[in-house]
């Protein structure tokens, strides 16, 4: 019933962020993820991990820009 394929959304446009040294989500549940949602974007950090990445002014900057373009 909880199966990526079944909760990610097909048509919805998204900003699909990981990190190399995520510790929390391994690279493999991101490319499955990745694979079910086709109208996302994905963008690759190094070095931050899983909870750096929140904090990345980079990151912080593409979820922003990539929200202000939605709402358009």
């Amino acid at each position: 019933m909880f199966s990526v394929e079944r909760l990610t959304p097909q048509a919805t446009p998204g900003l699909l962020i990981s990190d190399s040294q995520d510790q929390e989500v391994s690279q493999q549940q991101f490319k499955q993820i990745q694979q079910c949602w086709p109208n996302a974007k994905h963008q690759q950090t190094e070095g931050l991990g899983h909870f750096r990445l929140l904090k990345d002014p980079h990151v912080i900057a593409e979820t922003v820009s990539f929200v202000g373009n939605q709402s358009h």
